[in-house]
């Protein structure tokens, strides 16, 4: 009964945030269609992109997209996580200096708030204290809740995670928290009727007159 195929790249971020749902509900208004869904890191996403491998990709703006069109999607708020008995706890931010000497519960390098908070702490002359790189957000929060470090995560999307192994987040007083995240498609190449389908359901629009070309 599947009558068309659509390949989506996206980041964990976006996947945690709203894409899963989002797929899921197209996924039952159009049966016939199939999603083969591949978690990666934005800069992964969009290689595979410029290189016709994937048809559709969901990443964290701030890398290059030359070659591709893109469109607003969503955007999350990137905060602290910490055990309840950790002093930073009962503050209701924080900011990334005040971080310094804390040990670190962090995602892969290749993911985009590896790369994002790294930068942050070498902007402030310093080194990001690692003491656990794991690949997963749930891998992340059992590490927190075991007491190996804080973790900066999406807290909004996983405020449900944090609460179920009573995590404390706090927000980052930072104008880099807030992120935002996009669809990408490549420029200059015929889109499939599903593919189209997916675009039009995920950007909530008929037709792309806002679209931006890079």
């Amino acid at each position: 009964g599947v009558r068309g195929r659509v390949r989506v790249s996206a980041s964990s971020s976006a996947l945690v945030h709203t894409l899963a749902s989002d797929l899921a509900l197209f996924s039952q208004n159009h049966p016939d269609i199939r999603i083969d869904l591949e978690e990666l890191p934005s800069v992964e996403t969009i290689t595979l992109l410029m290189r016709g491998q994937t048809d559709l990709g969901v990443f964290v703006r701030g890398v290059n997209t030359s070659g591709l069109i893109t469109y607003p999607y969503s955007q999350d708020r990137l905060m602290l996580a910490v055990r309840k008995d950790h002093a930073l706890s009962g503050h209701p931010r924080v900011k990334l200096v005040h971080l310094l000497d804390e040990d670190f519960v962090a995602l892969e390098v290749a993911s985009a708030i590896y790369r994002l908070v790294t930068e942050k702490v070498r902007d402030l002359g310093h080194l990001l204290k690692i003491r656990v790189q794991v690949r997963s957000y749930e891998v992340m929060c059992q590490m927190i809740q075991s007491g190996l470090g804080v973790g900066i995560l999406p807290g909004d999307a996983l405020r449900p995670l944090a609460s179920a192994l009573d995590l404390i987040l706090v927000e980052l007083d930072e104008v880099w928290s807030t992120r935002y995240i996009d669809i990408g498609v490549p420029a200059g190449v015929e889109r499939s009727q599903p593919v189209q389908k997916l675009l039009n359901a995920l950007t909530n629009q008929t037709n792309h007159a806002g679209q931006n070309g890079n």
